[in-house]
């Protein structure tokens, strides 16, 4: 089985389960370019279009991850901006200490 048929899989698989991640490291991403660019410039017909299927599930899942990332980035930061307003609240309160 082909890369880009493997990366459709698991983009299939990825909306059962969220920790299947589809690429994992950009030199990955740089060889699945590849990939694609040679095999569209050497299959016609029929096989073309399998292709830009499986190419198509694999977009769809890539960008359903990044949307999920995007939404774990921003219940990141509203917990760390939380954290802060909690921390800053707390230093004012503190008491200061006295110089005898």
């Amino acid at each position: 089985m082909e890369k880009i048929e493997i990366l459709a899989e698991r983009a299939s698989r990825r909306r059962r389960r969220s920790d299947v991640p589809l690429i994992a490291t950009p030199q990955e991403a740089r060889a699945i370019a590849r990939e694609i660019a040679d095999r569209l410039a050497a299959v016609s017909g029929d096989q073309r279009l399998l292709l830009l299927s499986a190419l198509n599930d694999l977009h769809r899942g890539l960008t359903e991850r990044i949307e999920q990332l995007d939404e774990d980035m921003r219940a990141e930061r509203a917990a760390i901006l939380s954290l802060n307003q909690g921390l800053q609240a707390h230093a004012r309160y503190a008491p200061t200490r006295r110089r005898d």
